[in-house]
């Protein structure tokens, strides 16, 4: 699982950080204009190719078109977007230069071992949503997923593999340096009390936006602990489904799904009838149950306001004593069947239970604000200048 999260940083990092509102596109065929300057950074320049990369991923990001971008009405929010990724691209730079500076610097051997992770972290992640722990794939099969990953990857971005790896190497670098220079920030037992204190009080006061807080202090009553098997339409079906909806087919979607779910009722119907025979339901779990998100162990607390499909909900609300059990359930994944394990009571978390869940978000808003005032007081400091009528 580290690795899994590891490989989302590293695009995250990217993704993040030209996080805007709005989009448009350029004309890059010329490669003259690709070498024009659009900034410079204490007497180093930045040509427009680098802002090109970064603007195109956004405009990838946002599936925005080439007719959308010459729309004459959306000229504004072009222009606002094209100064906010210039600016993004200048403190991309301002950030890598110190980070070089205090020695973590981009170099061959930090490319290929970027690319090593990259790799890794896709082999790990495509373990991870593809196979089970007993189920694992050949070698050969494995290498050439994980191939096809990488390439779509690159692909998506409109990069080269050298510039791919390149930006996140940089940005890893940068991430590397941050933590150097924030290793030193402490959490006092001062500072988890009063974060204690002040977030138990709002939860209280609001118990419906308790579960949305980064640490949850108060647990009111009227939520359910249950567990539940699923029989899983396959993947590509799932997605089908969901193109349908999201393109406003409804009635398409809905025949769609309907159909689908009737090639895996029998399996369904199967497994029901075991559970309702009395077999165990966790061992259940472990042989027929195709959710790998659910911690067998916990299974799933929620309440009405949770983020679960409307027919999971439902269904498991109108349970209405421990141990009783639902009929089977439809949904855009298949077919749910649902236990009620527990009806829970209101339930205040002590500081000693939530202490490591507070101290880490502590942890990260300290330095999330020393950094910030970091990078502010060196954008300061910078010599810039920005030629934004050249974008």
């Amino acid at each position: 699982m580290n690795g899994i999260k590891r490989f989302g940083l590293l695009f995250m990092a990217i993704i993040i950080a030209l996080s805007t509102a709005a989009c448009g596109a350029v004309n890059v065929n010329p490669e003259k204009d690709k070498k024009r300057v659009v900034a410079e950074v204490n007497g180093d320049k930045i040509l427009k190719e680098e802002f090109l990369e970064l603007y195109n991923i956004q405009k990838s990001m946002l599936g925005i078109t080439d007719e959308a971008e010459s729309d004459a009405s959306q000229k504004d929010n072009i222009k606002q977007v094209k100064s906010m990724v210039l600016d993004q691209v200048i403190l991309n730079k301002i950030m890598y230069d110190k980070a070089k500076a205090a020695g973590f610097e981009v170099d061959e051997n930090i490319k290929k071992e970027t690319k090593e992770g990259i790799l890794d972290e896709i082999e790990q992640n495509i373990k991870y949503q593809m196979y089970g722990e007993d189920d694992q794939p050949k070698e050969e099969e494995l290498s050439k997923l994980v191939q096809q990953q990488y390439d779509a990857s690159i692909k998506a971005y409109g990069l080269t593999e050298e510039r791919f790896i390149e930006l996140i190497a940089k940005q890893d670098q940068i991430s590397k340096y941050r933590d150097k220079e924030l290793e030193n920030v402490q959490i006092t037992d001062d500072d988890i009390k009063k974060y204690y204190d002040e977030q138990l009080k709002k939860q209280k006061e609001n118990p419906d936006e308790a579960e949305n807080q980064e640490v949850m202090l108060y647990r009111p009553t009227g939520w359910l602990n249950v567990k539940h098997i699923l029989i899983k339409l396959p993947d590509d079906e799932i997605v089908e489904h969901s193109s349908l909806v999201a393109n406003d087919k409804k009635d398409e979607a809905k025949k769609y799904l309907d159909e689908k779910l009737k090639a895996i009722k029998p399996k369904a119907d199967e497994v029901l009838a075991k559970a309702k025979a009395g077999e165990n339901f966790e061992d259940l779990i472990k042989e027929y149950s195709e959710d790998k998100g659910m911690d067998i162990e916990q299974g799933y607390i929620l309440n009405k306001n949770s983020s679960f499909v409307e027919s999971f909900k439902d269904a498991a609300f109108k349970l209405k004593k421990e141990g009783d059990m639902t009929d089977l359930v439809a949904s855009e994944y298949g077919y749910h069947i649902i236990k009620l394990y527990e009806k829970m009571p209101e339930h205040v978390f002590t500081i000693d239970e939530t202490r490591d869940e507070i101290k880490v978000v502590l942890d990260y808003q300290k330095k999330n604000e020393k950094w910030q005032s970091m990078v502010d007081a060196w954008k300061k400091e910078a010599k810039i200048k920005k030629y934004e009528k050249r974008l």
